[in-house]
């Protein structure tokens, strides 16, 4: 998997608890603790995600979500009424979508749109930054005008 280019503001250790006079946390560590905070190893969760797509408009979906592991992921749909019974599974590197209206499952790509939305299948079903990401520390100077500071 190609990974991206993410920049981590050195004020972000902060937030994630970094002790005062220890060494400053390197992105990768930076990446890590986020990722042990925000995505643990497996949860169970009823969320919603509102999805801004490209003609303006917005959805917001209802599902219950199951993870294990780093890249076991499963999603069941509840809310709107169009994708109410969708599922959507991974296993490594591995996607499908069941589509009741169908009733099968279709193998997808995790580079596709999630649901139509501005997301792509794998920002919404896989959740880990270290792994995903190339970090890099930036000075706090670089929130300036980005409403951070």
């Amino acid at each position: 998997m190609k990974r991206r280019s993410l920049f981590v503001v050195a004020g972000l250790a902060l937030a994630l608890g970094s002790s005062a006079g220890a060494a400053e946390p390197t992105a990768e560590e930076i990446l890590s603790k986020f990722d042990q905070v925000m995505g643990p190893r497996t949860f169970e969760a009823v969320t919603s995600m509102t999805a801004h797509r490209e003609d303006g408009t917005e959805r917001t979906y209802v599902m219950k979500m199951l993870k294990a592991d780093n890249d076991k992921f499963r999603v069941w749909f509840d809310e709107p009424a169009a994708v109410k019974g969708q599922e959507m599974l991974r296993n490594g590197e591995n996607l499908w979508v069941y589509l009741p209206n169908l009733k099968r499952a279709t193998r997808v790509a995790n580079r596709d749109s999630f649901q139509g939305g501005d997301f792509n299948n794998a920002d919404v079903l896989r959740v880990n930054y270290a792994a995903d990401y190339v970090g890099k520390v930036v000075p706090d100077e670089f929130l300036v005008g980005y409403g951070l500071d």
